[in-house]
């Protein structure tokens, strides 16, 4: 398992479901945090434990994943972010998609900016990935702003497999 990434103002450490699974859980509470990935209803503590061990699981499985985002002062966890396979989204599964979801009080600060950049580089330096993905909810402009910051461009809509809505799909080609 690669070892802990230090940005600018994070620690990015690879998941682990007992250290984090608390952290994940009082995000994933928060209705507006959910507002665009589960409808706006917040998850309970089980439902973030089986999602901390599905993080979990994908580590172990590919050797990379989405990272616990840890302010580096004061040390607290403020979410997570990184790169995965999307496999809730059928057709998909064999790409990588860099993802956040972060505490609303660590919200515009710019973090999920960094740690997305950190993820892109481990994609594309460290995996030598041809394409990076990002699968967004059309109204939730806040991640559509951090995506084309990031530099991935919208490239099509494709219809949500539980929810009637589209999810846009921002792609980013590895650099030349």
């Amino acid at each position: 398992m690669p070892a802990t990434v230090e940005t600018e103002r994070l620690r990015l450490e690879p998941w682990d479901r007992r250290a984090h699974a608390a952290g994940l859980a009082e995000v994933n509470a928060d209705a507006e945090v959910m507002q665009f990935i589960n409808g706006g209803v917040g998850l309970t503590r089980v439902e973030s434990r089986v999602q901390s061990d599905r993080i979990a699981e994908h580590w172990r499985t590919y050797g990379f994943g989405l990272w616990a985002v840890i302010e580096a002062a004061p040390g607290r966890m403020v979410g997570f972010a990184g790169i995965c396979h999307p496999g809730w989204l059928p057709g998909w599964e064999r790409t990588v998609e860099v993802g956040w979801r972060l505490r609303r009080d660590a919200w515009g600060r710019g973090y999920a900016t960094e740690a997305g950049r950190a993820g892109l580089a481990y994609g594309f330096g460290t995996l030598g990935l041809r394409e990076i993905v990002s699968f967004i909810h059309p109204h939730n402009l806040r991640s559509s702003a951090v995506a084309r910051r990031l530099g991935l461009e919208l490239r099509e809509r494709v219809p949500h497999p539980q929810h009637p809505h589209d999810v846009c799909v921002y792609s980013a080609p590895a650099p030349a």
